[in-house]
């Protein structure tokens, strides 16, 4: 996590220890600054606003925090397994998530998608809410059997997890992307271990794949990056797939990319 998110502001427990160990042992009356940087790194501007913190009884061993904790209950480890439960979270997060600077938001309607996250989440401790609203609505005219017209309202809803923290929020947008149109996988995730790719192939097919009448799979996506380095993933798993674009109409759909990626995988794998 200290790769992309900067113990000068954030607070990391091991960076605060150190500083709190040679607090407690020099006689040096310039101790901090002699050691901001070098020894320890900590978000905090002088030794006096260093000693008058209160967090020492709120953080965990391991763990990263925002400076400020007043209204911060989450327990993020500095150091994130690269498991088969991150990776799925990942995953999902590539296919239906968006961040910004308070939050993460995984869009999806099934309660078997979004469960393993909650359960990933509630080990960190971080706060979780459901809104369920209509994004879009539409008045549609219909002739019924006997002739006669009436006008039926179609809704579009939004299936909204909501995951409170902006530390995690900041951690993912800058390793994954903020939105659709910004997201990617860094080059060591196709150096990660199966486990992560794993779960992360399988986050990634649970939210944006579908399976058609013929058994194959498919997976669209507006990054291309981010679509081949999904391949690349299949690959080592002995998963072979097909690659294409599509140009959308930009007269019928003028807020869309002008081109959409399609991943491929024939039916026989898809049991695998």
């Amino acid at each position: 996590v200290k790769e992309y998110l900067s113990p000068i502001i954030y607070m990391f427990e091991e960076e605060m220890q150190k500083a709190l160990n040679i607090m407690k042992t020099t006689n040096d009356k310039n101790w901090f600054n002699n050691n901001q940087g070098i020894t320890f790194s900590i978000p905090y501007a002088t030794s006096s606003s260093f000693k008058e913190t209160n967090s020492f009884n709120k953080i965990k061993s391991g763990c990263v925090y925002p400076k400020s904790l007043r209204s911060c209950h989450t327990h993020i480890p500095a150091m994130i397994e690269l498991n088969e439960e991150f990776g799925y979270f990942v995953g999902a997060y590539l296919a239906d998530g968006m961040a910004n600077e308070l939050r993460i938001i995984i869009s999806k309607q099934y309660p078997e998608f979004i469960n393993p996250i909650k359960n990933l989440m509630t080990k960190w401790n971080i706060g979780y809410r459901y809104v369920e609203s209509v994004k879009k609505e539409k008045q549609i005219n219909k002739t019924d059997d006997n002739g006669i017209e009436y006008t039926e309202i179609k809704q579009w809803k939004s299936y909204d997890h909501i995951f409170q923290s902006t530390l995690l929020a900041e951690l993912m947008a800058k390793l994954f992307g903020k939105t659709c149109n910004d997201k990617d996988l860094p080059l060591w995730v196709l150096q990660s271990n199966k486990e992560f790719q794993k779960g992360l192939i399988s986050g990634y097919f649970s939210g944006d794949g579908s399976v058609s009448i013929d058994g194959s799979i498919n997976a669209c996506s507006v990054s291309k990056n981010m679509i081949k380095n999904i391949g690349l993933i299949l690959n080592t798993f002995g998963i072979s797939w097909t690659f294409h674009e599509r140009q959308q109409n930009l007269i019928k759909f003028p807020n869309a990319k002008e081109h959409i990626y399609h991943l491929h995988i024939n039916k026989e794998y898809n049991e695998l």
